[in-house]
C-alpha cells in the first residue's frame, strides 16, 4: 500500500504545470507605451531619444521567451 502511495506521489509530482511567469501581465490603465528602435548594442532609440542599455540587459518579447 505504501508503494502505491509513493508511486502516486511521484507521478503527481512529475506532471508538468504551466509556469506562472508566462502569464499575460496586466498593467495599470495609466501606463505609457513607447517605441524602442535597436541600433548597435548597447545603443537604442526610445521614443525618438537616444539611450543605452545597461550591461547584461535582456529585452524579451512574445517570441523570445526562454
Amino acid at each position: 500500500m505504501y508503494r502505491c502511495a509513493l508511486v502516486a506521489i511521484v507521478v503527481a509530482a512529475s506532471i508538468p504545470t504551466p509556469a506562472s511567469a508566462q502569464t499575460v501581465r496586466s498593467f495599470p490603465p495609466n501606463t505609457l507605451r513607447g517605441a524602442m528602435v535597436f541600433g548597435d548594442y548597447p545603443s537604442v532609440t526610445l521614443n525618438g531619444q537616444a539611450a543605452q542599455l545597461s550591461p547584461g540587459s535582456r529585452v524579451r518579447g512574445p517570441t523570445t521567451w526562454p
